[in-house]
């Protein structure tokens, strides 16, 4: 199988032999799989310089194996280095899409999701708000959606002004008036729940609420799995705190 001209995204590289790097590549009609690119880590190498993450590349590559081997890359268009949060960001839907995506698996809708979720991270107002919209395509491709317009007990639609308890195996189910429980229990404004499911987070305050639902609906998939850039940005927050709390005791 001969393929050519096909839109992808490296999500991962690796050394292979002295001279060669096996790419965990993201395709717009073949899904994710591992290439083969032979000679690619040469300093002579003229695709050295291309073969890096979060690129909007064209790629080609032939035969019938596990590992076909890379015949052709092409950059489609320059794009700004990433850094800072939206480098993480982006690291973060890379390490999604490694766990949860099996290979030779199309979701073309999901590639398209990625792309345009890459090219928003360069607004450093609407990182969280792009990367929730991700995760909610993913949960959407995967199997695992959210229910998010009506109440799965009674088919109800949300209304905005109600609160709601989000349970991951059927859904959001609204809370009684007059419920008073021993523990407290994790409620959702209907309002954040409808701004989900349009795709309209502009609402900060409910940034939080957007995050536990994806965050939490994440883990089944997931298997309870901690992620590394999750860890990795805690430990970043947790470094900040102690630096700080350092340098005001002196």
């Amino acid at each position: 199988m001969r393929i050519n001209q096909q839109p992808a995204f490296i999500l991962h590289t690796r050394p292979y032999s002295e001279t060669s790097l096996l790419l965990d590549v993201f395709t717009h009609e073949h899904g994710r799989l591992m290439l083969l690119a032979k000679g690619a880590r040469r300093r002579k190498s003229n695709r050295r310089g291309m073969l890096l993450q979060f690129r909007p590349l064209l790629m080609g590559w032939s035969g019938k194996g596990q590992l076909p081997v890379l015949t052709g890359v092409e950059q489609i268009a320059r794009v700004d280095e990433l850094s800072g949060s939206a480098r993480s960001g982006a690291y973060y839907m890379n390490e999604l899409l490694l766990k949860l995506l099996h290979r030779h698996d199309p979701h073309e809708a999901l590639f398209t999701c990625y792309a345009n979720t890459l090219a928003s991270l360069g607004n450093e107002d609407s990182i969280h708000q792009s990367l929730r919209l991700f995760e909610k395509s993913l949960l959407d491709e995967i199997g695992f959606g959210l229910i998010l317009d009506h109440d799965s007990d009674t088919g109800e639609a949300i209304e905005p002004e109600a609160d709601y308890v989000y349970h991951f195996d059927k859904g959001p189910v609204r809370c009684a008036d007059d419920a008073t429980d021993v523990q407290p229990v994790k409620t959702i404004r209907g309002s954040t729940l409808l701004a989900l499911y349009r795709n309209q987070l502009d609402n900060k305050n409910a940034s939080q609420q957007v995050h536990w639902i994806t965050a939490n609906a994440l883990r089944n998939p997931l298997n309870n799995r901690e992620l590394k850039t999750r860890r990795v940005v805690r430990e970043m927050v947790e470094f900040r705190k102690q630096s700080l709390s350092m340098f005001q005791q002196n």
